[in-house]
């Protein structure tokens, strides 16, 4: 006697049987698995308030106040409190070179020429209409601050041998002790100010 199977039924076997031997097959481990292109993405440090680069909603022209502006016999001192204001902003490395201009397709660019300009209105506020107009196309802070540095800091030698004979000479007069006291202490200030940066710029000679 002859036993007639459907064909379909035939088909559906095969496909049974093959589904079970992938599953039982052993899986290889050999292939490697794809690898995942690392993707450098560029955080933009102005918006860390503990960057350089980062600027208040509120900084403004206005935001610095060095007093006295800086004029032909003052560099030393005015340096000195343009640091310490530039400073307490986060923005004395644009000035002493801790910070250099990145090229202009640097992703860095934008953001430290916002703070670039920012600084050179800072320290245009502080300076006499005279030096600040033979300044006008320098726009870049770092070479402002070197400009103004090369041309004062070599000091004045008339006005210190001025300085020494108004220390040697004063006298208190009319002035209470209080206001004498402070014109004296003042005076020795600029002195050792500029004993200061004569040394640093000894060093800075002697180590090149």
């Amino acid at each position: 006697m002859f036993v007639t199977v459907n064909p379909s039924i035939s088909s559906l076997c095969v496909f049974v049987r093959s589904c079970f031997s992938m599953a039982s097959s052993p899986v290889k481990k050999d292939d490697p698995e794809p690898k995942v292109s690392e993707v450098k993405v560029f955080k933009d440090p102005s918006g860390d308030p503990s960057s350089a680069y980062y600027l208040h909603l509120g900084e403004n022209p206005r935001a610095v106040f060095v007093h006295p502006q800086l004029s032909e016999q003052n560099y030393h001192s005015w340096s000195r409190n343009m640091r310490i204001a530039l400073l307490s902003k986060n923005k004395l490395k644009f000035v002493d070179g801790s910070i250099d201009m990145p090229e202009h397709h640097d992703p860095l660019f934008e953001a430290w020429e916002r703070c670039n300009v920012t600084v050179l209105s800072w320290i245009n506020r502080t300076l006499s209409t005279q030096i600040s107009e033979s300044l006008v196309y320098i726009d870049i802070a770092k070479n402002l601050w070197d400009d103004l540095k090369e041309r004062f800091s070599k000091g004045n030698h008339f006005w210190i041998s001025d300085l020494l004979q108004e220390i040697h000479s004063v006298k208190q007069g009319e002035r209470h002790v209080t206001q004498f006291y402070t014109d004296l202490k003042n005076s020795l200030g600029r002195i050792r100010i500029f004993e200061t940066y004569t040394k640093m710029h000894m060093w800075w000679y002697l180590s090149m």
